[in-house]
């Protein structure tokens, strides 16, 4: 979203279309690029849902005789394409934490798993370009995706989104106070490592630890059952989330794995402190600007950890924006086309 409204400046009148399908919503307000629809298109049924980009937007893209331009891990098989694939954790293959593993986890796991085999088998035989995110996932996408023989290209992600965003304070739970608690934004899945919280709370029965994402009820509720000073919120507006980075002690993101990560970005581009992984990633994008733990130990006094000092924030904010990204965007369009 925020590379399409920026590459808005670069394109003539008409000279790029974003194709969306019946029903799309958030579409962003654009003035050259044009926001092609499905009553635009004339077509009396299109294929809906999963399948859509498969099979409508293909159809589509060929009849128009246009270069099929992703930003997501979704894949077209549509030849000559400048498409994006932002990182290899699907296959990675952690245990859930809390949750049992059964036949449901397991067929659910691998399903997922052939779909997104099948999304990289699509791009590695239709791509010109493939884009990722660091230099970390473009080493996965050759080693472990086997993409060979296309041209990779690292584009990272930016901030300024967050700069658009005014915080509101939604008043969700008394035990929220202004710099009184450490927090997480993240979901139950395996590779976000949520344990690694739980550790730190138990460690750290005096502080808060505020969790905000997609974690189900029971799990919550087992897990407050080992540290009651961890509070659950569940999916939250961005308002009340900018007003969470703002007034926290630092951002735990403690995860195994990650493509880019743009949280603790977000939180550095808002004058915050955040605590990562120590895994190549984090290094290669954030370097000296954060605070470093490793993601198989919760056992670090947070406190005394973000009591040291770090660089400052501003080189990586510099480095990494969505003007820039927009800008090599365009720039790979035009030398393709």
């Amino acid at each position: 979203m925020e590379i399409l409204k920026r590459l808005d400046g670069y394109f003539k009148p008409g000279e790029a279309e974003l194709v969306v399908p019946q029903g799309a919503i958030h579409i962003p307000p654009l003035k050259n690029i044009k926001v092609c629809t499905w009553e635009d298109r004339g077509c009396p049924r299109e294929i809906k849902g999963v399948l859509w980009g498969d099979i409508s937007y293909c159809h589509y893209i060929k009849k128009k005789k246009g270069i099929n331009v992703n930003f997501s891990n979704r894949a077209e098989w549509v030849q000559d394409s400048i498409t994006a694939f932002h990182d290899m954790i699907q296959l990675e293959n952690y245990r859930y934490y809390f949750l049992k593993d059964d036949y449901r986890v397991k067929l659910k796991r691998f399903l997922n798993n052939i779909w997104f085999r099948y999304k990289l088998f699509t791009k590695r035989h239709t791509a010109t370009v493939i884009v990722t995110v660091s230099e970390f996932s473009k080493r996965e996408l050759r080693e472990k995706g086997r993409v060979c023989n296309q041209v990779i290209e690292v584009i990272g992600n930016g901030w300024e989104h967050i700069n658009d965003i005014i915080e509101r304070d939604e008043l969700l739970d008394d035990r929220i106070v202004k710099n009184g608690y450490f927090l997480f934004i993240g979901s139950i899945l395996p590779h976000k490592n949520i344990k690694w919280i739980i550790e730190e709370a138990e460690l750290m029965p005096e502080s808060c630890f505020i969790i905000a994402g997609k974690i189900p009820i029971e799990i919550a509720k087992q897990l407050n059952a080992i540290a009651e000073n961890c509070v659950f919120l569940g999916y939250v507006s961005d308002e009340y989330l900018k007003w969470l980075m703002m007034n926290c002690k630092a951002l735990l993101f403690p995860s195994y794995i990650e493509g880019f990560g743009i949280p603790p970005l977000e939180i550095l581009a808002l004058g915050g402190k955040a605590i990562v992984a120590d895994i190549p990633v984090m290094h290669e994008i954030y370097e000296d600007c954060v605070y470093y733990v490793d993601p198989d130990k919760g056992n670090i006094d947070l406190n005394e950890l973000i009591s040291c000092p770090v660089e400052n924030a501003s080189k990586v904010l510099e480095k990494y924006t969505w003007d820039k990204s927009a800008k090599r965007w365009f720039e790979l369009i035009e030398k393709v086309r």
